[in-house]
């Protein structure tokens, strides 16, 4: 019997990404990566092509609205994180976010009146 495997994208290529997230997901058999995106595209095609990922991108929200993700996984700079994960709960994705959503204690209550999730 074949497990349907939750399709990754990552958003940030720093080292949380290389060392760690990476290879944990790809170890995991229930998860595949799919999408990497970082502000530099020459970093998201190299991580790319080391980790047999299919899609890098240059822009978060080509990889948050691409049909192949179901998990956007976000390793991106921590101001950047709300941003991120409302569009991805707006596109009807699922959102693993490292470290806080935000710093400051409004984004933090305003969670509960972010966009409903598609889908």
């Amino acid at each position: 019997m074949s497990v349907e495997k939750i399709r990754v994208g990552i958003i940030g290529a720093g080292g949380w990404a290389k060392y760690g997230h990476i290879p944990a997901l790809q170890s995991l058999e229930g998860f595949e990566i799919v999408a990497v995106s970082s502000r530099k595209k020459e970093l998201a095609e190299e991580y790319a092509a080391k980790f047999r990922i299919r899609h890098a991108f240059d822009e978060p929200k080509a990889l948050i609205t691409h049909a192949d993700v179901d998990l956007v996984v976000i390793l991106a700079p921590a101001p950047e994180h709300a941003r991120f994960a409302k569009a991805a709960i707006a596109a009807g994705k699922d959102v693993y976010s490292e470290w806080p959503l935000r710093p400051r204690p409004p984004t933090r209550r305003n969670f509960w009146h972010w966009p409903k999730p598609r889908g």
